[in-house]
């Protein structure tokens, strides 16, 4: 089986290095040392077994439409609006994978449910869940940007200030691929008794979602609005999760798009 493999580069980190005022120059040789210093080491005899590629299987999530064509030769799962797709992670740390395709899987003999099931047990345990406020967020990236203490200290206070608690980001603990933790057994069950409410999902990105836990009825049809506008003018076509928005429901512990009936 011949397959062509490479290192995917994930440059959010760096552009973030370069507005904060790093030269190109340096930004280009901080990712020539990440791939010199990552290098692609996979055994393609053992790709071809499943039986030692099995605990590397995990899924993700993408936009069903946007992707028709991709669907066609990767196995998936359909749902809601998106699909499940399936990759092999050969990191514990950093993020170097492959999506597994149609070819692959008939190789192994399986089936898109054997892959399905195995990747219900090995994504939580790949990616850990993280779980906060977008207060916390904007906080986490000053502090790794920000130098002067004073600064950091005023912003720091500003944003716990003025900080709306209700709304949080979810997603994994790399930021990569976290929409995939919307799939995670009782995650949406854990945050909604917390809480003791229904949730609404915005399909943030691919990377992640944003979760409100407090809104009026009223307000719904303004917020798809809102995601749609995101979707167009500030998230690559590659990253967009969905157009709409989801409910998760307490009482029937299901997730659902919402509609504006």
């Amino acid at each position: 089986m011949q397959r062509c493999t490479s290192i995917v580069v994930y440059l959010e980190d760096y552009y973030r290095e370069y507005i904060n005022g790093i030269s190109m120059e340096d930004i280009i040789c901080f990712i020539g040392s990440f791939i010199q210093t990552n290098p692609l080491e996979i055994n393609v005899k053992e790709i071809a077994d499943f039986e030692k590629m099995k605990d590397k299987v995990y899924f993700r999530l993408i936009n069903y439409r946007y992707n028709e064509d991709l669907l066609q030769s990767i196995p998936h799962v359909r749902y809601l609006d998106l699909a499940i797709v399936f990759s092999l992670s050969f990191r514990d740390t950093g993020y170097v994978s492959m999506t597994i395709d149609n070819n692959l899987m008939e190789r192994w003999g399986k089936y898109v449910e054997e892959l399905y099931e195995q990747a219900k047990k090995n994504t939580p345990r790949l990616f850990d869940v993280s779980f906060k406020t977008l207060g916390d967020i904007l906080i986490d990236l000053a502090y790794k940007q920000l130098k002067d203490k004073e600064v950091l200290e005023d912003f720091t206070k500003s944003i716990r200030e003025v900080e709306i608690i209700a709304l949080y980001v979810l997603t994994n603990t790399i930021g990569i691929n976290g929409a995939s933790v919307m799939l995670y057994e009782d995650v949406f069950k854990g945050i909604s008794r917390r809480f003791e409410t229904d949730l609404i999902i915005f399909p943030s990105s691919i990377n992640e979602v944003l979760v409100l836990v407090c809104w009026r009825e009223d307000d719904i049809c303004k917020l798809k609005e809102m995601v749609h506008d995101i979707n167009r003018n500030e998230v690559s076509m590659t990253d967009v999760l969905s157009d709409n928005i989801y409910r998760y429901s307490r009482e029937k512990d299901e997730i659902y798009i919402v509609t504006e009936d």
